[in-house]
């Protein structure tokens, strides 16, 4: 409880407290509500802005069928809430912003903190915040300075006390360190796989680079349209668009977070579709506002690509339920919950310490205790792990003094940083339990162990 932020697995706590069921269970109702929530948030906060009912609609429609947002609240994932809250601590601060609520703003900077309760990243909307009631807001400077002020305070509160209660308990604030790695093209790949994926989701690359390109062109001369079609008459005073402004500095700042977490903080941080939701979520109210003020010939050109586009995400939805539906997600999925590996390790005694490369596997099904093999290197830093001779040293002894088991997987989920099979047999006289299609299980050697100088 010092590398995660505490708010999710509290949630699962107070579920199962409240309802006497498992964690994992209640994981099921969390998902599923604040998968209902965030779909009628994105929606709600579309349709206050200007624009007909039925973008709103469009854009939760875009929630509901986006196979990204389906992956992430049907598993245990702690980006669920992270997303209401953030939505939810946007859409508060702009609403601050256009009618100089006070109330608003202490309801965003609340916001804010639970979503920084949930996932550290969330610090990216108190500092989206700060800058936007600098930048964007009104009246005075040392009005402005008096609202930055209140709400950096409110929202780094909570944040402030958990870092000083990790730090009081473990001496450190995040469990990171500090450390150069640049950016891999690998990850680079990923964001481009992912974010292209928003566009046609389950089509090839090739016609996701065609479609960002006609929705480029299209977006363009419906924005030349528009431009032209509302210059040459009185519009009125500009309405307020708070909202759009602090959307594009969260995405900005968001972005670059994640650049310097891969540069300086973990190197293992993929840019899939758990980390980059925020961003499609975000992207889903910023171009729905910007269509809703299309108007005429402009919505009307821009309307021809909606229809590919939601053909595209409800095939896509469908087949990812349907996938899912057969074969399961993560530890739920056959692959695990079929392993003849830890079928064959439940067979076994229940009390000898187990060591595995996947030991989150085994306590999650199996629910036995287990501890990862020592690691090679550090896979957040690259850098080698100062602590591999004693970590191996303890787990001999535990293996040998305790009838422990080694258990090792071999297809589901490798783990490179880890001490592979053929090391950790060379290391440790470990005598063959168990070889099956998906792993291997061992004890210790004693005749090895005595016939080893």
């Amino acid at each position: 409880m010092t590398r995660f932020p505490p708010l999710y697995p509290a949630l699962l706590a107070t579920g199962s407290w409240l309802s006497g069921q498992d964690p994992r269970d209640c994981a099921r109702w969390v998902g599923a509500s604040f998968f209902s929530a965030n779909v009628i948030l994105v929606g709600l906060v579309v349709a206050a802005g200007a624009g007909p009912p039925w973008i709103a609609v469009l854009a939760a429609t875009l929630m509901v069928l986006s196979p990204d947002m389906l992956r992430i609240h049907s598993m245990a994932l702690s980006e669920a809430p992270f997303l209401f809250f953030s939505i939810l601590a946007l859409y508060l601060l702009a609403a601050s912003l256009d009618r100089s609520s006070k109330t608003r703003l202490v309801a965003a900077a609340i916001a804010a903190s639970l979503a920084t309760l949930t996932r550290y990243g969330g610090v990216v909307l108190i500092v989206t915040g700060v800058l936007a009631l600098f930048l964007i807001g009104d009246g005075p400077l040392i009005g402005r300075t008096r609202s930055l002020l209140l709400f950096g305070a409110l929202s780094c509160a909570a944040p402030m006390g958990w870092a000083l209660r990790n730090t009081a308990v473990a001496g450190t604030v995040a469990e990171r360190t500090l450390a150069l790695h640049s950016p891999t093209w690998n990850q680079l790949a990923a964001a481009v796989e992912t974010i292209s994926g928003w566009l046609l989701p389950g089509t090839p690359f090739a016609v996701r680079a065609g479609a960002l390109l006609a929705i480029t062109a299209g977006a363009g001369i419906a924005t030349v349209v528009h431009r032209f079609a509302v210059a040459s008459r009185d519009r009125g005073a500009p309405a307020r668009e708070s909202l759009a402004r602090i959307i594009a500095l969260f995405v900005i700042s968001y972005l670059c977070l994640l650049g310097f977490t891969i540069t300086f903080v973990s190197a293992d941080t993929r840019l899939d579709f758990r980390i980059l939701s925020p961003v499609y979520a975000t992207l889903v109210i910023l171009v729905a506002g910007a269509y809703a003020r299309l108007e005429g010939a402009a919505r009307a050109m821009t309307a021809v690509l909606v229809v590919p586009v939601l053909g595209a995400y409800l095939n896509a939805a469908a087949g990812f339920v349907r996938q899912a539906h057969l074969e399961g997600q993560g530890y739920a999925s056959r692959s695990w919950q079929e392993s003849p590996t830890l079928a064959a390790l439940e067979a076994l005694p229940a009390s000898p310490p187990i060591f595995s490369n996947r030991p989150d596997a085994i306590a999650v099904l199996t629910g036995r205790p287990a501890e990862r093999v020592p690691a090679n290197f550090n896979p957040s830093t690259l850098r080698e792990n100062p602590n591999r001779s004693a970590e191996l040293a303890r787990m001999r002894r535990n293996v040998r003094d305790h009838e422990g088991l080694v258990v090792v997987f071999k297809q589901i989920g490798v783990r490179g940083y880890l001490m592979s099979e053929a090391d950790l047999t060379t290391a440790i006289p470990l005598r063959l339990v168990e070889r099956t299609q998906d792993g291997t299980i061992y004890r210790w050697d004693g005749e090895r162990a005595g016939a080893t100088p």
